[in-house]
């Protein structure tokens, strides 16, 4: 199981949500020296959390909510900037949460955290098709935006092309899940 992590701007119910990432959540808390704990700013805090989650394990919310729990009071660790300064808890304690569950697209690739493992080692052919589909959906997102990084986002089709692309990436999720809930 990773160590999940989310990023708001803001705390309770108006917080912004930016994104979370599945492996790792914990390292800002415990290094709060550098990077995201030492943020001066909302725009800085903005530009560091940005760059954090163009990891393999981050979910945005064109991407939807990862996670099959409500709020950050199930995720371990919950980062904010809150009051001019940068804010790391665990479980959301002590704070309110949005409540992210109409925009929940629970994640079953590498950014859920999750390690899926059988007795005997294989997962059933469903399963493993259904998990590749949505690996290569992602692959393809993250490929079409390194074309954009370096191309200069200047795509006139940007819009239709991303939207095919998640389109497809909640498709694969949705397969995936049914494949998950029938080898059950």
């Amino acid at each position: 199981m990773g160590t999940r992590a989310d990023f708001y701007v803001g705390v309770g119910e108006g917080a912004e949500w930016l994104g979370s990432v599945a492996w790792d959540g914990y390292q800002w808390a415990e290094s709060p020296d550098g990077g995201l704990m030492a943020t001066r700013s909302v725009e800085e805090w903005r530009q560091v959390v940005s760059r954090l989650l163009e990891r393999d394990d981050a979910c945005t919310p064109a991407l939807g909510w990862p996670w099959p729990w409500n709020d950050s009071t199930g995720t371990d660790y919950a980062y904010a900037w809150h009051n001019g300064k940068p804010l790391a808890v665990q479980w959301g304690e002590g704070y309110e949460w949005p409540d992210m569950s109409g925009v929940r697209e629970v994640a079953f690739d590498g950014r859920s955290g999750l390690t899926l493992t059988t007795s005997d080692g294989n997962l059933p052919s469903e399963v493993e098709h259904a998990s590749t589909r949505l690996d290569r959906a992602m692959a393809a997102k993250r490929n079409y935006e390194r074309e954009l990084d370096y191309a200069g986002w200047g795509d006139p089709h940007y819009c239709t092309r991303m939207d095919a692309l998640l389109r497809e990436i909640r498709a694969a999720r949705k397969a995936l899940t049914a494949a998950l809930y029938e080898a059950q």
